[in-house]
């Protein structure tokens, strides 16, 4: 869990404003995923068991291509698929007129969580 200053954000579909958390411009091999309903936020790490698999599959190094693949592959939120792009929370569209505007305050954000076994070594598998 890591806790993340988040950053008001204005919805050109439905002209909402809320709050979403920002790793800032400095974070390297990290992204915050959105939950396709705007209202779950978890981090991805590039470097962990699960990106590593993902870059091994992927046929490009675009990194636009590596996160969206990676948050496809995460495990839901509470129900919600995670997606690489910000959500709005009142509507779901990724339709933004702004983001990363002044700072609202902190959240706590959770590690993405892959436990598909996909992603779990054979010998982990043959323990459960």
């Amino acid at each position: 869990m890591k806790t993340l200053p988040t950053l008001e954000a204005i919805c050109r579909a439905c002209g909402g404003t809320f709050s979403h958390p920002s790793l800032g411009d400095f974070s390297y091999g990290e992204a915050v995923l959105c939950s396709v309903d705007g209202k779950g936020y978890a981090t991805a790490d590039a470097f962990s068991a699960a990106a590593r698999h993902v870059r091994s599959t992927l046929a490009t190094d675009d990194g636009r291509a590596f996160w969206t693949a990676l948050a496809a592959l995460a495990d839901p939120m509470d129900g919600a698929a995670l997606t690489a792009t910000i959500r709005c929370p009142h509507c779901g569209s990724g339709d933004l007129a702004s983001w990363g505007g002044r700072t609202t305050g902190t959240r706590d954000v959770p590690e993405a969580r892959f436990d598909s076994d996909l992603f779990t070594p054979a010998v982990d598998r043959a323990r459960r």
